[in-house]
Order: structure tokens, then sequence, then C-alpha cells
């Protein structure tokens, strides 16, 4: 499963998402990125995201043209250096009596178009198909 976020940034959108994950993503060591901030252990990069984007028809391009990535800088809220994901049905973290922190993490984002942001809000409000919730035993949402 991937979580989509949209950002906002220098007159631009960006696309970036948020893979599930297992303990194990838990226990590696945080990856560093060029600038030296620690990057998402569950950042689904922007490969993912373009793919997700193209298989909903709203990008048509093969490759992800090379100044259409970028790297995005989010501060959010962090347990022992791990930053708390978006949904718990990404993954858990292990339960902790302390209080989080703000800590900087970076994503692989890519640039949206305004035109491919349309695309995907009316996508969105046009779904009319009820997902099943992992657990949550034949109920929709």
């Amino acid at each position: 499963m991937i979580v989509l976020h949209v950002s906002y940034a220098d007159n631009r959108f960006f696309a970036w998402g948020e893979r599930s994950f297992g303990s194990d993503v838990l226990t590696a060591p945080p990856a560093i990125s060029a600038s030296g901030t620690t990057r998402m252990p569950w950042d689904a990069g922007s490969l993912a995201v373009h793919d997700i984007l193209k298989t909903a028809g709203i990008r048509h391009t093969r490759k992800i043209p090379a100044d259409s990535t970028a790297v995005a800088y989010l501060d959010l809220p962090a347990y022992n250096g791990i930053p708390q994901p978006s949904s718990p049905l990404l993954g858990e973290l292990p339960e902790t009596k302390e209080e989080p922190s703000t800590q900087r993490f970076s994503v692989e984002a890519i640039h949206i178009t305004h035109e491919e942001l349309i695309t995907l809000f009316q996508l969105i409000k046009e779904s009319r198909e009820k997902l099943p919730v992992p657990g949550s035993y034949g109920e929709t949402t």
C-alpha cells in the first residue's frame, strides 16, 4: 500500500508517498540523504509515485523527467528518531511512553502539474468504489 501526499513549495506542487512497512524497517540503520538529513524509512520513492500516477492514467510519460524530481524535507513527529507514519495501515511503531519530538526527514518527490493534480482530484471525487480496510472483516469505508 502507498499513501500519496501532495505538497506545495516554490510555486509548484509535488507528490510523494509513504509505503507500508514491517518491523525490519524499524531495526535497519537509517539512510541519510545527500544533505545529511535522515530519509524517511518508508518513503515510497519517486519511481513508485510516478508509476501510481501513470497506472491511474494521470501521467503519460514513460520516464520521470530529470527536472521533475526533488528532495522534500518534512518536519514530522518522531519517537526515538523514527517518524510517525501518516496511517496505522502502513505499519505500527513499537509502543512507547515517550513524548514525540519533531524531527526533519527527507523524501523523494516528483513535480505534479496543475492539470495532473486536477485529474487526480477528479478521479478521487468520481470514485464510487468502497474499498475494504484491512482488519475490518468485510466492512467497507
